[in-house]
């Protein structure tokens, strides 16, 4: 049996704080599911799992990737 993903959140931004990066901190080993339009969908890097369930798109992360929303 695969054991599950454990591991803390990143940190928040810090957004309009005096001297802050406005970037939040890297989180720990886990996973991250998005879910989007379809229509709406970006682009990745990595190897995310992913699933279309209706209109709907469903990348599961669960090693390094980025996904970048369309402009």
């Amino acid at each position: 049996n695969a054991g599950t993903n454990s591991g803390g959140g990143g940190g928040g931004a810090s957004h309009g704080y005096p001297g802050g990066s406005g970037r939040g901190g890297a989180g720990g080993s886990g996973c991250v599911i998005l879910k989007m339009l379809t229509a709406d969908a970006g682009t990745t890097t990595g190897s995310p799992g992913s699933t279309t369930s209706g209109d709907y798109t469903i990348k599961t992360y669960l090693s390094s990737g980025t996904y970048t929303t369309p402009s």
